[in-house]
């Protein structure tokens, strides 16, 4: 009989899928095969539609919610914390897999002073990988302090040759303040903060700091340059690959949140640790710029089009963003209000068709998209998808 047990707490989910094989006594293909059998009892197969398919199973398998077990056994709230909706209007299907494991395929974190801890009477009677043990930077324990230690599948020691710059005495405050406020985006509950808005924040505190930001003098130092006195180098290598061999004189990854667009929650977690005296103190500053969950049940229809329409032309054509910026729930339908999303080649195809006079037919094979959809747009869109395109066409 096949065994699917529930995750621990704050277990790793890779974790939990090898003591779900371990205990069976089974290979992974034999366990995979066997949890999909019990995945599809539960949730009728639907699991298999999401593209973060292996996270997924497990939680299905284990019969539990995937939002639920992504909050709780993932760094996805880590990861996902910087995005321009809150979590709980996102849509677990658009989710993706990458991005979530750390340390390489087969290689994971734990302490030492935890395992003997599960080990003992008042434990599991077994160590297993916790989750917030495979944050990226984090490579002490946050309650015992001591390194964390690589390991296998089995909860074997691998070696590692970067173990020994983690000790103790070479962890500086900075490093400890990039620590915490990591581990408080992960317990963020998933709570999303809006960059829009709390960039500028973080630009003006730079600015008066003498860090090079996006819009300041080219002449000040970046904040890749500035950090390399305040963390050990190979701490910085290990976050951020490539950082010995940058351009000191150009912004690097770590400068993302100052200097560029769009950014990693690593390169924000490092900004908060140079920018703010604590932790407690950065990520106070940082919950002024929380989304909240969109009101569900609140339509299109209750709002003027002229403000619909409006928020359309400066989303430039996105459906999920005009949805965002109003505030409206992913499952609300655009298109009783709104133009379809005309996006890169489709868009230059009816531009053709609208603008220049060519046929459909021609200017499908042109931009090579398909016949029947770039006549459905057009069939479906009308004058309105026409004057959409001028106005977002002058927007720009």
């Amino acid at each position: 009989m096949f065994h699917v047990v529930k995750p621990l707490p704050d277990e790793y989910f890779e974790g939990h899928y090898e003591r779900i094989r371990t205990l069976n006594v089974l290979s992974r293909q034999t366990t995979t095969r066997l949890m999909m059998v019990k995945a599809d009892e539960f949730t009728d197969g639907n699991w298999r539609r999401r593209k973060s398919v292996k996270i997924s199973l497990i939680a299905a398998a284990s019969e539990m919610d995937v939002s639920d077990y992504l909050m709780k056994h993932t760094t996805f709230p880590f990861q996902y914390c910087i995005r321009r909706e809150s979590f709980a209007d996102m849509e677990i299907a658009d989710l993706a897999e990458s991005g979530l494991a750390r340390g390489g395929a087969r290689c994971w974190f734990m302490c030492a002073e935890c395992a003997l801890k599960d080990r003992s009477r008042k434990g599991n009677g077994y160590p297993y990988l916790r989750n917030l043990h495979q944050l990226p930077g984090l490579r002490w324990c946050p309650i015992h302090k001591t390194p964390l230690i690589g390991c296998n599948s089995k909860m074997q020691p691998v070696p590692d040759p970067l173990q020994s710059i983690y000790d103790r005495k070479r962890v500086t405050p900075f490093m400890e303040r990039y620590s915490s406020i990591a581990i408080a985006m992960l317990r963020s509950e998933g709570n999303s903060f809006d960059p829009d808005r709390y960039r500028l924040e973080l630009i003006q505190r730079a600015e008066r700091m003498g860090i090079q930001t996006r819009r300041g003098s080219k002449a000040l130092p970046l904040l890749s340059t500035a950090i390399a006195s305040c963390a050990d180098p190979d701490w910085i290598c290990e976050l951020f690959p490539g950082y010995s061999s940058r351009d000191a004189a150009r912004p690097f990854s770590v400068d993302t949140a100052l200097c560029r667009h769009y950014h990693s929650s690593e390169a924000l977690a490092i900004t908060l640790a140079y920018l703010y005296g604590s932790s407690a103190e950065a990520m106070a500053e940082m919950r002024k710029f929380s989304l909240q969950p969109a009101p569900r049940g609140r339509g299109l229809a209750s709002m003027d089009r002229d403000t619909v329409f409006a928020a359309y032309v400066l989303e430039r054509g996105r459906l999920r963003g005009t949805r965002r910026r109003l505030g409206v729930s992913p499952g609300v339908n655009a298109s009783k209000w709104l133009p379809p999303a005309c996006t890169w080649p489709i868009s230059h195809a009816v531009r053709d068709v609208l603008f220049r006079g060519s046929s459909p037919h021609a200017s499908a094979r042109r931009h090579k998209v398909a016949l029947e959809r770039l006549t459905r747009v057009l069939e479906f869109g009308g004058e309105r998808l026409k004057s959409a395109l001028t106005a977002i066409d002058a927007h720009r």
